[in-house]
């Protein structure tokens, strides 16, 4: 058995030497993909409302039903693709997985722009979430299983987190450029401008496909990584491990979601120009990514990461409330920005503790992961359009429920957040240190 034990651990130790450092133009190139599986989801928003309720005659109730339900179905296709995109990573490589998922992505955003029928319009929307779910996981996997160090894993992981967050919020503002383009590239279906935005994501998912084709290097084959040392089993017993990051992930982004279609639907309602709605996106966009730039500089060890996160769900709450209440243009700014910041900041933390419980089969690990934030994004979506089709509350409900959840998880995070600090590697290191420098007496040597 101990022949066999070490046998194994020489073939992971071969494998996981085989895995050359990722290059710069590989890096830049998974942030390009995961920017631009982020806009597909939201470069279609400004839009939507207007495309929905052509289709369904100017009902408003069933308008904001539909454009929740159509962010949502993006949003669900991840909760079972995720995991076997992950699982299918581990077994064949990072590589043919995400050249897939950006191929497939890019065709359904195609689809999009040629349907006329709300049916397709779903049809649409479920393949691009299914595809799209191929990037986070894997993305993250390839840069755990390529990167050894641990700071500067923390930092390519809110590089990652920095471009979800730019295609997310930037989509709107793309979309918005597609709109004022839309004389020129328009074909036929539910709108010029929701022909365009759909037609010019396709082609950024492209692009991003294509670079990463030239940039990946070829993934090796035979199995999983080996694992991380004294890292995942410690995580788990420390921490309940995946469940209570999985929670954390899935209401960070039930949150997004619920602000996202909210916002929509209040400039529907106000009649906000799409330009200024894609302003107060890109703005989101910007913040947030300026919020993943600090954590990017590598200055956070895993206590101070861990600390951000309660304050962060704290401040997200109150920029909720202020989002509810004003109506004129420069407070809405910045309780957007209120929003915006501590938003950023809550995924990549998640993202780089996750990378330590996984283990060795990172792939599935994080696609489990990705799926708990896309439920909670599908939950979010659906939640956001039903809350504003009740009652008279509209958008002003959705974002009061989204400062409730918010102010919960700034509560529920203080505990379990601590626990799993404690027994990240480099904290149980430090404490051995102190224990050593203790038992000598505390002298230098």
């Amino acid at each position: 058995m101990e022949h066999a034990d070490r046998n194994d651990s020489d073939a992971n130790a071969d494998r996981s030497a085989s895995r050359a450092p990722l290059r710069v133009s590989a890096l830049l190139a998974l942030a390009a993909t995961v920017a631009s599986i982020g806009m597909a989801y939201s470069v279609l928003l400004p839009m939507l409302p207007g495309a929905v309720g052509a289709l369904t005659g100017g009902d408003g109730r069933a308008t904001s039903w539909h454009v929740g339900l159509l962010s949502a179905v993006f949003a669900a296709a991840p909760l079972g693709f995720s995991p076997l995109w992950g699982r299918l990573s581990d077994r064949i490589g990072q590589k043919p997985v995400l050249l897939v998922g950006t191929t497939g992505l890019a065709g359904a955003l195609v689809l999009t722009a040629w349907t006329d029928q709300l049916g397709t319009l779903y049809l649409a929307r479920t393949l691009a979430g299914a595809f799209g779910a191929a990037g986070t996981p894997v993305t993250l996997a390839l840069i755990a299983e390529c990167t050894s160090d641990r700071q500067q894993r923390a930092r390519r992981f809110a590089l990652v987190g920095a471009g979800t967050t730019l295609g997310l919020f930037a989509g709107p503002l793309v979309g918005a450029v597609a709109y004022d383009w839309a004389s020129l590239i328009t074909v036929r279906g539910t709108g010029s401008g929701l022909q365009a935005a759909a037609l010019l994501g396709a082609a950024l998912v492209a692009v991003s496909g294509i670079l990463l084709a030239a940039t990946l290097p070829g993934t090796a084959r035979g199995g999983p990584p080996a694992p991380e040392p004294e890292s995942s089993d410690a995580l788990r017993a420390a921490a309940g491990a995946e469940l209570p990051l999985a929670v954390l992930a899935a209401t960070a982004a039930a949150v997004i979601a619920l602000f996202e279609v909210a916002l929509a639907l209040r400039a529907r309602a106000n009649a906000i120009p799409a330009a200024d709605l894609a302003l107060m996106f890109a703005e989101c966009s910007l913040l947030m990514g300026l919020a993943q730039a600090i954590l990017l500089s590598g200055g956070f060890g895993p206590r101070s990461l861990a600390q951000l996160v309660a304050p962060s769900f704290g401040i997200l709450a109150a920029g909720l409330v202020l989002t509810a209440v004003v109506d004129s243009p420069t407070p809405r700014f910045l309780a957007v920005a209120a929003v915006a910041v501590p938003g950023g900041i809550v995924p990549p933390v998640v993202s780089y503790f996750a990378s330590f419980v996984a283990g060795a089969a990172r792939g599935a690990a994080l696609g489990r992961q990705s799926a708990a934030n896309s439920l909670g994004q599908t939950v979010g979506s659906v939640a956001g359009g039903g809350i504003a089709s009740l009652g008279g509350g509209g958008a002003s409900a959705v974002f009061v429920v989204a400062a409730l959840v918010s102010a919960v998880s700034a509560g529920a995070s203080l505990g379990w957040l601590t626990r799993l600090e404690s027994a990240h590697p480099d904290a149980r290191q430090e404490r051995r240190f102190r224990s050593s420098d203790t038992d000598n007496g505390g002298t230098d040597t």
